[in-house]
């Protein structure tokens, strides 16, 4: 059961990256801050974003399993409260 959840917040994760990316806004930033990757191409780009997605998502279970938390609910809110830090090194 935990590896479909780690494979459902894998997914959740990649899909809320691409809508988060393509928001004006933050496109505008990482194409401001943002260094350009000649040579690395748009495949791999997109597997470094899952393989980034899934680590995470191995990550929250570990941390659900060690905290002895159950159920969608929880790995969801978890999820969301965690996401607040990879925005604040974005933004700040």
């Amino acid at each position: 059961m935990i590896i479909i959840g780690i494979v459902l917040a894998t997914i959740a994760s990649f899909i809320a990256s691409a809508v988060i990316y393509a928001l004006p806004p933050v496109s505008t930033l990482i194409t401001q801050k943002s260094r350009p990757r000649p040579g690395v191409p748009v495949p791999a780009q997109i597997g470094s974003v899952v393989l980034r997605s899934l680590l995470t998502a191995g990550l929250l279970a570990g941390l659900m399993v060690a905290a002895n938390w159950h159920g969608t609910r929880v790995g969801a809110l978890l999820g969301l409260s965690l996401a607040i830090l990879p925005a604040v090194g974005l933004f700040l």
